[in-house]
C-alpha cells in the first residue's frame, strides 16, 4: 500500500514540476514587437523588408520579414532591453532604439517607419558619403550623430540617450551597457569638466559622431573600465567650443 501511494505522490511532484518548467518558459519568451515598413516619400508600405532585433551590445536576437502591406511581427521575445533596425535594398538603414520588454510591457506596437531611399543623382554617390547610423568597426562603434533626426533641438546628452547600449539615468549619470564607469572623450581628449555638466551645453547639432570603445587600449587606464565614448565634434564647430570647454581638457 504504501509503495503505491509513494508512486502517486511522486507522480504528483513530477507533474507540478514540469508545470512550473513549462509556465517559466513561457513567461521568459512572452514579448511581442510589431509595426509597419513604408516609403518616406510614397508612404506606400514596403514589401520584403529585413527588420533585425539586436541586443543593446549589438548582438543579434532574430528577425522578420515586412509582407505585402509593410507590416511585420517578432513574438517569443525575452525581458530585456533592444533596438531595432530595418534594411531594403535601395533605401538608408533606419533604426529604432530603445525598447524594452518587461512584465508591464510585453507587447509593443512601435507604430510607421518611413524608410528614404538613396539620391538617384550618381555624381551624388561620387561626392557623398552616406553613411549608416551606427557603423560597426573591428576596434569600435561609431553612432553618426548627424544622420539621426531624433538628435535634433537636443543636446549632447539628448543624443547619448538615443545610442544602443548607452543609458542615462534621472540624475544624468552615464553608462555603457549596465556600467558607469566609462570615460568621456570630447575629440580624443579627456575633461576634467563632469561629462553630464559638459554635454549638456553641447548642441547635439554641433557633434559630428560618437566613438563607442568597449576594448580600450592601455593608454587610457582601462583597468575597471567598461569603455570609452568620444564626441568627435563637426570641424565648423570644434574651434567655436574649445574656447568654452578647452579649460576642462586634461593632458
Amino acid at each position: 500500500m504504501f509503495r503505491y501511494f509513494f508512486k502517486y505522490c511522486l507522480g504528483i511532484i513530477i507533474l507540478l514540476s514540469s508545470y512550473s518548467l513549462t509556465a517559466q518558459t513561457k513567461k521568459e519568451g512572452v514579448g511581442v514587437i510589431k509595426g509597419q515598413i513604408v516609403d518616406e516619400g510614397s508612404k506606400s508600405p514596403v514589401e520584403f523588408a529585413t527588420v533585425s532585433l539586436f541586443k543593446l551590445d549589438s548582438s543579434l536576437v532574430t528577425g522578420s520579414i515586412t509582407s505585402s502591406t509593410g507590416d511585420f511581427e517578432i513574438n517569443k521575445i525575452e525581458q530585456g532591453k533592444y533596438y531595432l533596425k530595418v534594411e531594403f535594398i535601395g533605401y538608408k538603414a533606419s533604426f529604432y532604439p530603445n525598447i524594452s520588454i518587461n512584465e508591464e510591457q510585453h507587447e509593443i506596437n512601435i507604430g510607421v517607419i518611413k524608410l528614404s531611399t538613396f539620391s538617384e543623382n550618381m555624381a551624388e554617390f561620387e561626392f557623398v558619403d552616406e553613411k549608416e547610423l551606427m557603423e560597426i568597426k573591428i576596434d569600435k562603434k561609431v553612432y553618426n550623430v548627424s544622420k539621426d533626426i531624433a538628435n535634433q533641438g537636443g543636446n549632447g546628452l539628448d543624443a547619448l540617450k538615443n545610442m544602443p547600449s548607452v543609458q542615462v539615468d534621472e540624475q544624468d549619470n552615464i553608462s555603457l551597457r549596465g556600467d558607469q564607469s566609462v570615460q568621456i572623450l570630447i575629440d580624443g581628449r579627456p575633461t576634467s569638466i563632469p561629462a553630464s555638466q559638459l554635454l549638456k551645453q553641447i548642441p547635439a547639432s554641433s557633434i559630428e559622431k560618437i566613438e563607442v570603445v568597449t576594448n580600450p587600449s592601455a593608454k587610457y587606464r582601462p583597468e575597471g573600465m567598461s569603455g570609452i565614448l568620444n564626441i568627435i565634434l563637426k570641424k565648423e564647430k570644434a574651434s567655436g567650443f574649445n574656447g568654452n570647454i578647452g579649460s576642462g581638457y586634461t593632458y
